[in-house]
């Protein structure tokens, strides 16, 4: 999978991330770190949920199945842009993003828009809550391995990670 064109905002704002780190608004010198720790963890949750939290333009090579489908690596999908370079019309999707009527065993080349929408309002609440956890995290533990503990992902935010995924079993956090 190709990301075309990334999310053009991120789900939360600075300010609210600041907030949740208790950074006061004033202080700037961590903005840099926090905005990077926002992006990557807004990466990990889209790659282990297989959900666009922002829409962005994505694009995938793939071999149809038998049944004459494709389920895409990343929902929800608001639009199938073109299939092998082609526009398809008005998209043939079951579920969140199952592309069918596709010849079996063809390999095909898919573009596509994927995401809860264009603004951070537009994702849900709960989705949204994971994330701020995980930025805080990130922040607050900047070292996941200590000579004496391992921090891992807490059990709570496991389960409401869990809460979010598009089809499947979760990869190990």
């Amino acid at each position: 999978m190709e990301v075309i064109n990334p999310p053009t905002v991120e789900p939360l704002s600075l300010g609210l991330v600041k907030q949740h780190c208790r950074v006061w608004a004033d202080l700037t010198e961590e903005d840099e770190l926090i905005d990077f720790y926002l992006a990557s963890a807004r990466g990990w949750l889209e790659g282990v949920t297989a959900r666009a939290l922002i829409t962005q333009t994505l694009r995938e090579t793939r071999t149809v199945t038998d049944g004459g489908t494709v389920r895409l690596l990343r929902a929800p999908v608001q639009e199938i842009l073109t299939v092998n370079g082609e526009s398809i019309g008005l998209p043939k999707l079951e579920g969140e993003a199952t592309l069918t009527g596709l010849p079996a065993g063809s390999e095909v080349i898919i573009e596509y828009r994927a995401g809860f929408g264009d603004d951070p309002e537009d994702v849900p609440a709960h989705t949204r809550h994971a994330l701020l956890l995980i930025v805080g995290l990130s922040y607050e533990q900047r070292t996941p391995i200590s000579s004496q503990t391992v921090n891992e992902v807490p059990n709570y935010l496991q389960n409401l990670i869990a809460r979010l995924s598009w089809g499947g079993e979760l990869p190990p956090c």
